[in-house]
């Protein structure tokens, strides 16, 4: 009898001491999230970036990202815009060897935390001047999709690259 009530108590010590951790597990959880929803500062990138053409020249655009979503859309403004949301900012590179070649570039840095309220929403959109004749556009993604939505003019150059993404491409 001493046996049995002695295996019975400890069963149910251990299942309480199983709830006690649960418990406040749960909410050290909770708080944290709260603490962080209430006071913490996003660390997340939000930028626009405008990088200014010579009509003069046949520019080349290289676009990379490492695991976030890429749109490519054409615009009738004369300058090269991209927008980001991400955690780190983007790398713009100019060189002006073989004529001008643009790239950019998300910081292949990335990472993510479970605590960024706008993770789902992480994108890179860029937008071409319509109009411009490129000597080529090269658009490559390591795990995320991609979108290309341009004219029939602009598709002759492009060349479209992906690991582990889905590619949509659509004439204007």
């Amino acid at each position: 009898m001493n046996i049995r009530h002695f295996v019975k108590k400890s069963i149910d010590n251990q299942k309480k001491l199983l709830m006690i951790l649960i418990s406040v597990s749960v909410i050290s959880g909770l708080l944290a999230l709260g603490i962080q929803l209430l006071v913490g500062r996003s660390s997340v990138y939000r930028g626009e970036v405008f990088i200014e053409l010579d009509p003069n020249i046949r520019p080349i655009v290289n676009i990379n990202t490492a695991g976030i979503p890429l749109e490519v859309y054409a615009w009738d403004e004369r300058l090269i815009k991209a927008e980001c949301i991400s955690e780190l900012p983007l790398i713009i590179e100019e060189s002006e060897e073989l004529g001008r070649e643009i790239s950019i570039n998300q910081d292949d840095g990335f990472a993510v935390s479970i605590f960024t309220p706008d993770l789902f929403r992480y994108r890179l959109k860029v937008f071409l001047p319509r109009g411009t004749d490129y000597k080529e556009i090269n658009v490559s993604t390591n795990s995320g999709n991609i979108e290309i939505v341009l004219p029939e003019m602009m598709l002759a150059p492009l060349s479209v690259d992906t690991v582990r993404g889905l590619i949509s491409i659509k004439e204007e």
